[in-house]
């Protein structure tokens, strides 16, 4: 279609849906593409909102006009769940970035927003039954419920559902402060970093907590017109529980033998109170135990072990395992994990031995240990109902989410909705790559909200120095970033403050750098046409030449920065790279093999790099190994490391 001829898009739609909006909505369509122009046919609204975003990205705007290539595509998704779980509790989001991020989530054809509402750090939604709890418990920053009806309402119109999640028995600190009489043990309970963040809990053995969550619970639910309502349940360390004498009693009473039996009790409890008032209770995969409900959806995010016990229980699941956009990983990374994995995605089984008393043995349990596992059955792939990617924001403010999760959340979108056999990555990266500019025009502030941090530390002086390293670098992998803040919180005698924001040049990064994707890619093309290709040499060393004269640029506003100074080292080793990258291809190009004091520094330069990012591998390893001060990541290494190997092999 184009060509300078006016064209139309025609839409069929041939039923109404009565499953729209839930998760058995017809998603199918079916879309063609002619010279004379454009049908789009599908059995409901569903399927015409998700036509429509893939025609929305194969449209082209050029000089001759508005294009769209003649294709005929019949499509449905492979997953009914397509999740995107965001963390509004420890760092509130505002309702306009919600709304982008919807916006954005109907354009890769997402279909779930699934909202942390509650946690340690904050209670974020008006409750006109128990008001105290934004009142005391928000630190100011909640949703109205007026808000909340407008929110539901817009992703209504993209065909997207919103879930609720309200923590519970533990991470409910912030209800706590708001409501102390219902805590394990007496507070006092206040917003802020102390060791309440992780051992508040909810005392589970007192009726009145169950009066008190039949109305909130009730009043929650009726905002969000979903029958799914997210309940928590993870995390629970019983440490409260173990301490009251009164609860001790209960359990013994009852027969109750440990505190996983008394999370069981609770979880029944909250599960029938959820199903009076019309909702299926989903909960993280910590509520797993025999005889538990098998309505109750599990959301499993530890490991694929989890995923493989929950559909052994009957239990219908939705894995978030591999799918924690927190950890900073590749869109690759997350594009390789299939939610029918047989592998398990953990940590690696010497992680228990490892950990034993080190501040971090409270971390790790056998359920986040990867084992091998076999296939799941038939009968078990049936239960796997989707996926919900997670943002955690421990490190996420509102102005850093877009940052984070865009474009990358799109491998994980269409891992979830294409068949598995579609795995090209180099595929995806040059789509995503197109879908970034589709998300920038459609509003999303992901580059923009980047450049106006970077603008903040480069102060009076241009920013494109450090745009220009910002291309290069990324932050540690896999939570690395959390060693120092939790070595600082035991120091301290206190829990970790995850309301910290922080304006450091790693602060402003996206999780990856698209640009050091596409030099790789350059790279790797340029030695595989074996120097036939003048254009690819031309464009690998112009590159190579803006990093390696970068420095002199960016030190010059360092020296007048002390939020900069940390990352000097940082862009030294961008200009050492570089020139080693340009010498390197001289080398090649020339076919003069370089000498053998030469290559053994260089490969020495590209080791130091690779084992830094080796140090942040997995959860493990991360917070284990030491880190570089600055928690940055050279990503040109790779590509520098294929140049110097290609002037190596010059006979």
């Amino acid at each position: 279609m184009g060509g300078g001829q006016a064209a139309s898009l025609r839409i069929f739609c041939d039923a109404a849906d009565p499953h729209f909006l839930t998760s058995q909505a017809d998603e199918s369509y079916a879309l063609r593409i002619a010279t004379a122009g454009a049908e789009l046919r599908a059995h409901g609204p569903t399927g015409v909102l998700r036509g429509m975003a893939t025609f929305l990205q194969l449209v082209q705007i050029d000089s001759a006009g508005v294009r769209a290539p003649a294709v005929e595509i019949t499509d449905q998704p492979r997953f009914a769940w397509r999740g995107l779980m965001l963390d509004v509790a420890r760092h509130f989001l505002t309702v306009e970035t919600l709304k982008r991020n919807l916006d954005a989530m109907e354009l890769v054809k997402m279909n779930v927003l699934e909202l942390h509402l509650s946690d340690a750090e904050g209670f974020r939604l008006e409750s006109k039954v128990y008001p105290r709890l934004q009142a005391m418990g928000s630190g100011g920053q909640y949703y109205t419920q007026k808000e909340i009806h407008e929110l539901v309402d817009y992703a209504r119109e993209r065909g997207i559902r919103v879930v609720p999640e309200i923590e519970m028995p533990g991470h409910s600190k912030a209800l706590l402060v708001a409501y102390p009489q219902l805590a394990a043990l007496p507070g006092p309970y206040a917003l802020g970093a102390d060791r309440n963040n992780t051992h508040a809990t909810i005392d589970p053995t007192r009726e009145e907590t169950y009066r008190f969550l039949d109305r909130l619970l009730g009043e929650i639910g009726a905002l969000f017109p979903d029958p799914y309502f997210q309940a928590g349940g993870d995390e629970v360390n019983g440490t409260q529980w173990s301490r009251n004498p009164r609860i001790q009693a209960f359990m013994k009473q009852r027969g109750l033998k440990d505190k996983h039996q008394l999370q069981g009790y609770f979880t029944e409890r909250v599960r029938k109170i959820l199903a009076q008032h019309g909702k299926t209770m989903i909960g993280w995969d910590e509520v797993l135990r025999p005889n538990l409900a098998k309505d109750i959806v599990i959301q499993a995010w530890r490991s694929s072990k989890m995923v493989e016990r929950s559909t052994a229980e009957g239990h219908t699941t939705l894995v978030s395992a591999g799918y924690y956009l927190d950890h900073g990983l590749t869109a690759a990374a997350y594009y390789a994990v299939d939610p029918f994995d047989s592998r398990a995605d953990g940590l690696p089984p010497e992680a228990l031995k490892l950990v034993k008393g080190t501040p971090f043995a409270g971390y790790v349990s056998e359920d986040n240990v990867a084992v091998d596992s076999p296939p799941l059955t038939p009968e078990e792939d049936k239960l796997v109902a989707g996926g919900i990617a997670c943002m955690w924001s421990e490190f996420v403010w509102d102005e850093k989410e877009e940052v984070m999760v865009w474009p990358r959340v799109a491998a994980i979108a269409e891992r979830l909705w294409s068949p598995a056999n579609v795995k090209d990555a180099d595929s995806l990266y040059r789509r995503m790559a197109a879908l970034d500019a589709d998300l920038e025009r459609l509003g999303l502030r992901q580059h923009a909200n980047e450049t106006l941090m970077l603008e903040r530390l480069a102060g009076d002086h241009s920013v494109l120095p450090l745009s220009t390293l910002a291309e290069t670098v990324e932050p540690l992998k896999n939570l690395a970033r959390f060693k120092p803040r939790l070595q600082a919180a035991m120091a301290s005698g206190k829990g970790m403050d995850n309301t910290v924001v922080t304006h450091r040049f790693v602060d402003a990064l996206p999780a990856e750098s698209l640009v050091a994707w596409s030099f790789r890619s350059s790279v790797h093309q340029m030695l595989a046409s074996g120097r036939e290709s003048e254009e690819l040499r031309r464009q690998v060393r112009s590159q190579l030449v803006r990093w390696r004269d970068n420095d002199s640029q960016f030190q010059a506003i360092a020296s007048d920065s002390a939020m900069l100074h940390e990352v000097i080292p940082a862009s030294q080793d961008l200009k050492e790279l570089a020139e080693a990258g340009l010498e390197a291809l001289t080398m090649w190009e020339s076919k003069q093999p370089p000498s053998a004091a030469w290559l053994e520094k260089q490969k020495a330069l590209v080791a130091r790099h690779r084992k830094v990012a080796e140090a942040s591998t997995n959860l493990l390893v991360a917070m284990m190994s030491p880190q570089p001060p600055h928690e940055l990541m050279n990503v040109i290494a790779p590509a520098i490391e294929e140049l110097v190997n290609a002037a190596g092999s010059v006979d």
